[in-house]
């Protein structure tokens, strides 16, 4: 009969699991046996209830909310773990931020963690990532959640999971906050439910300033779905960034845009210029003029959720400004603020740092191809 069913609460499980980690041996021995079974299958199910309540704190559907529990494959692992996530964001536990409970591999105690992926699957077995690839993304973690650090004295930036195992360190360095629990005084099952669910109120705050752009990885990541964009749009597919998911929706991108538009001709109109707005009919955005058109340049204006290190631009619009330089310009305005779209709001963007390159010289910048059209 499921432990559940035999009315045993969820901190029973999770104080059975560390009891058993004392016996931990590779072997599958009957307590290992013991404690898969509780790892793989009880704790999980006794989790899943929270799902409605996890779907609602990370703003995702119930079906993209993911629990799963593993205790190894083969040679049982010292450090068992179960894992709260996105299906969409990180459909493995080497890549995107989830919530883990990790059992110290020596027993006694265990965390609840909002960590990042830690390894990758190389030559047959897991190696840790690289502290280069890593170590921006604590930092950044850090800062992003340290209210919650400094308004909960419960919750801790360093984790240490014992001695035993090959992956407690890779799990150490990729963990910017957790909470620990001692056997020896164990929450009950609804203060538990609530420190996951602030721990999910966390994690939505990691997703939604992924979504925006702002992580350290944003410029790689915005690349890859570009090229990602061209491809569907070359086999005339929709493109898969333009709705769920990473980053903004259509909806979305297109408030940013106009917003960025109106902050570059109010800025213009400011310093006495007249604007004519292009932008549906040639290769740049603004044709400002002054002085009955004794003064006269293109302006290319972008608007973005980050900070604003990399803008997309088409083949034709790299070519308008190199050929009307000097009398050409960007307008960047970056780090707008985006209230997100509703079933019943559209989404608002507001805000911003304007940033005015004038003139602007495009071959000083580094320039990427996203796709090469081939003449054969």
């Amino acid at each position: 009969m499921p432990l559940l069913q035999m009315g045993i609460s969820m901190l029973e499980i999770v104080e059975r699991i560390i009891e058993l980690q004392s016996e931990w041996s590779a072997q599958n021995t009957p307590a290992m046996q013991e404690r898969g079974q509780l790892v793989r299958d009880a704790l999980p199910a006794a989790l899943r209830t929270l799902v409605p309540q996890l779907s609602d704190a990370l703003n995702i559907a119930e079906r993209d909310v993911g629990i799963v529990g593993r205790d190894g494959s083969g040679r049982k692992t010292a450090i068992p773990w179960i894992r709260i996530f996105s299906r969409d964001r990180s459909p493995d536990p080497r890549n995107g931020w989830y919530l883990v409970l990790l059992f110290h591999s020596e027993g006694q105690k265990f965390y609840l963690c909002l960590s990042h992926g830690s390894t990758d699957w190389t030559g047959g077995e897991f190696k840790q990532k690289s502290a280069a690839e890593i170590a921006p993304l604590m930092h950044w973690a850090a800062s992003l959640l340290q209210p919650f650090l400094a308004a909960n004295p419960g919750l801790t930036s360093k984790i240490d999971l014992g001695k035993n195992g090959k992956l407690g360190r890779p799990y150490e360095a990729s963990t910017p906050i957790a909470r620990l629990y001692d056997i020896t005084n164990l929450p009950s099952d609804a203060d538990f439910e609530a420190d996951i669910l602030l721990f999910a109120s966390m994690l939505k705050l990691v997703y939604e300033n992924e979504d925006l752009g702002r992580t350290p990885t944003a410029a790689a990541t915005a690349f890859q779905n570009a090229q990602q964009d061209v491809k569907a749009s070359i086999e005339g597919q929709q493109p898969a960034t333009s709705g769920q998911g990473f980053g903004l929706t259509v909806a979305e991108r297109r408030a940013v845009e106009e917003h960025a538009m109106k902050s570059a001709e109010h800025y213009l109109t400011s310093k006495g210029y007249a604007c004519e707005i292009t932008s549906s009919y040639a290769p740049y955005d603004i044709l400002a003029s002054k002085d009955e058109g004794q003064e006269e340049f293109i302006v290319e204006v972008k608007g973005t959720t980050s900070a604003g290190s990399h803008v997309f631009l088409t083949a034709n619009e790299v070519d308008a400004h190199r050929a009307r330089s000097p009398d050409n310009a960007l307008y960047l305005v970056h780090s707008i603020d985006l209230i997100r779209e509703t079933p019943t709001t559209p989404p608002q963007a507001s805000g911003g740092i304007l940033v005015v390159s004038r003139p602007w010289d495009i071959d000083k910048c580094e320039l990427r191809a996203i796709s090469y059209q081939v003449k054969l």
